[in-house]
């Protein structure tokens, strides 16, 4: 973290997703409640705890705090605290000519909420199992109290993402492989939880194809053809597809840098996804997708 992002950082004010603290907690299930509180925060930004700043914002520093943390001691917090999931987290040291700041940046997960799936406590703090604790503008749900029904319901509807449009949805079940079964043969995969969402081998688009890429199989025979994505059979995306090396591959048609010619494909890209699920649930062999892709000049970003 630079200068200038740190600066831009503090000139906000507290909120959902930013929270300042003038020291380190003495007392650990107040950090963990701190960053739960945070995690399960509805944003879709990314969330910090600024430690070394007070509420009226003077710049107090940490390098002096008996009770500071490294990330190392985070991590073993979060890991040993018995939650259900361990939220995504770094901590970053932000120094100027006076002082050092701890930055603890939380990133934004869908899967949503975080808790506890035992008591703990702590020098008079509890923590309850299976509560849920969030963060409404710049106020934490206290430890006696649970986050209000709205918001778990906000946190549950975001974890399964209903509510969304079918191919957000598809984003987000791609991640799962296990999820995704073939009942009758390798031409058709649905969903094991939501069933409605298809994926569907489909027609050749065209045969042969040819690039400079497929040519660098050993078998140089390629064909093009559509995979389709379909939510209660309405085609949602048709994905142009390369069945290539004599068809032991499939692989996403790939992008072209105007500037370079160089051919690439976005890592977070839906074709991208699917190609991971069809590789391994497909039955296509040749080791990972990116070592692949990597090794006929495609790359990944």
């Amino acid at each position: 973290m630079n200068s200038s992002e740190f600066l831009e950082l503090i000139s906000r004010k507290e909120s959902s997703v930013l929270d300042f603290k003038r020291e380190w907690h003495d007392n650990n299930i107040k950090l963990l409640h701190d960053i739960i509180c945070l995690s399960n925060a509805y944003s879709d930004d990314n969330r910090c705890i600024v430690i070394g700043i007070d509420n009226s914002g003077a710049l107090e520093g940490v390098e002096s705090d008996i009770n500071r943390k490294n990330e190392a001691n985070l991590q073993d917090m979060l890991r040993s605290s018995g939650l259900n999931r361990i939220p995504d987290l770094s901590l970053i040291v932000y120094s100027d000519e006076i002082h050092q700041y701890d930055v603890i940046e939380i990133l934004n997960r869908p899967d949503k909420p975080f808790f506890l799936t035992r008591d703990r406590s702590e020098r008079g703090s509890t923590m309850r199992s299976g509560v849920v604790y969030t963060r409404l503008g710049d106020t934490n749900t206290p430890l006696s109290e649970s986050a209000p029904e709205d918001r778990m319901e906000l946190m549950w509807r975001e974890r399964f993402g209903i509510g969304k449009p079918p191919l957000e949805r598809f984003h987000k079940l791609l991640d799962d492989h296990e999820k995704w079964i073939y009942p009758k043969d390798d031409r058709e995969l649905y969903n094991s939880d939501f069933p409605e969402f298809h994926i569907r081998l489909a027609e050749k688009i065209n045969d042969p194809y040819q690039e400079s890429w497929t040519d660098k199989f050993p078998d140089r025979y390629a064909y093009s053809r559509y995979i389709e994505l379909r939510y209660f059979g309405t085609l949602i995306s048709a994905l142009g597809f390369v069945v290539c090396d004599g068809g032991r591959y499939t692989i996403p048609i790939p992008d072209i840098d105007i500037n370079t010619d160089n051919y690439f494909i976005m890592r977070q890209s839906i074709k991208y996804k699917t190609a991971s699920l069809i590789n391994k649930s497909f039955r296509f062999t040749g080791g990972t997708l990116d070592g692949l892709l990597d090794s006929v000049g495609i790359t990944v970003h």
